[in-house]
């Protein structure tokens, strides 16, 4: 967790050296991540379970240059966590006797998504745009949580089956409610679609996974362009 609340004011700070511009604006955000991936049930013809979605975080810090006042770029550079679940696998304890339980894949990434925004309104603003994103893996692991309460769970590393890189499309849309010449917050929603294939081929195996997720979260904004306005209208 301190890695995650350094790696946020670090974002911040070199933003907010970058945001001395009038046209630029800055921001922080968090919220929930739920994703999952396709193709996880075409993997192989072993598998007969579906997989099922999983609940992680999202951190990020927030760039935006202002073409005009009906249209933004926003860069927000941050770190989510993305995964899936799988129920009633079978797996093997410390005896290597196979016994049922559930399987948890987190993926850790930095992310680095770019949209071009539309506006529309004033104090109330909606925002709705769409765009691309790319995430390099950080770690990935799976929990594997026996069936049977006695047996202990356990984690094990997956870094080196997933791929280092993620990229794919994004959409987003966010209502941003200005308190001032230079504050405001915000409530948004995401949608990525993941292009890349993020497994690696694992013992002649490939299994051909693509992340997508929906992120809802909230956060603050900081209008350095109207403070600079306000300032230069005097």
């Amino acid at each position: 967790m301190k890695k995650l609340i350094l790696l946020s004011a670090g974002l911040l700070m070199i933003n907010s050296v970058i945001a001395q511009q009038s046209k630029f604006e800055i921001g922080l955000g968090a919220g929930v991540n739920i994703t999952n991936v396709s193709g996880f049930d075409k993997a192989d013809s072993i598998i007969q379970d579906k997989s099922k979605n999983f609940s992680g975080i999202r951190i990020y810090s927030l760039l935006g240059y202002r073409f005009s006042k009906n249209l933004i770029l926003l860069f927000e550079p941050g770190f989510e966590q993305k995964g899936f679940k799988t129920a009633n696998f079978f797996v093997l304890d410390t005896n290597n006797v196979i016994i049922p339980g559930d399987l948890l894949y987190i993926s850790n990434y930095y992310d680095f998504p770019l949209t071009l925004n539309l506006v529309f309104g004033k104090m109330i603003q909606l925002h709705a745009g769409a765009g691309g994103y790319v995430g390099v893996l950080e770690s990935a692991k799976i929990k594997v949580k026996p069936a049977n309460a006695d047996v202990k769970a356990e984690d094990i590393d997956y870094t080196s089956s997933y791929s280092s890189l993620d990229y794919g499309v994004l959409i987003r849309a966010s209502v941003v409610i200005q308190l001032g010449s230079w504050l405001g917050i915000e409530a948004g929603v995401n949608y990525s679609k993941g292009i890349a294939d993020i497994s690696e081929d694992n013992n002649g195996i490939s299994l051909s996974l693509k992340n997508h997720s929906i992120y809802a979260g909230a956060g603050v904004r900081f209008f350095l362009a109207g403070k600079t306005e306000k300032k230069s209208s005097r």
